[in-house]
């Protein structure tokens, strides 16, 4: 029982942040960005440690406009 309610409160912590930063009442919601980077920064992260963050940068940049949302 006391693995399923930490399993649960969670899973249901870890969902309620992602819905609130894909909602429009988050502060940067009007920011276009690929969703993986609206949830976390660890995709940018992941770029990054490949050595290819400024590639990946100007390709959103060049795919949403001058102003893109990478973090949350």
């Amino acid at each position: 029982a006391i693995a399923a309610s930490f399993v649960v409160y969670h899973a249901s912590l870890l969902m309620s942040i992602v819905l609130y930063r894909l909602s429009p009442l988050h502060p940067c919601h009007r920011y276009p960005g690929p969703v993986v980077c609206k949830i976390s920064r660890i995709w940018l992260a992941w770029v990054a440690s490949q050595g290819k963050q400024h590639t990946y940068i100007q390709s959103l940049h060049e795919k949403y406009g001058d102003a893109v949302r990478i973090g949350t």
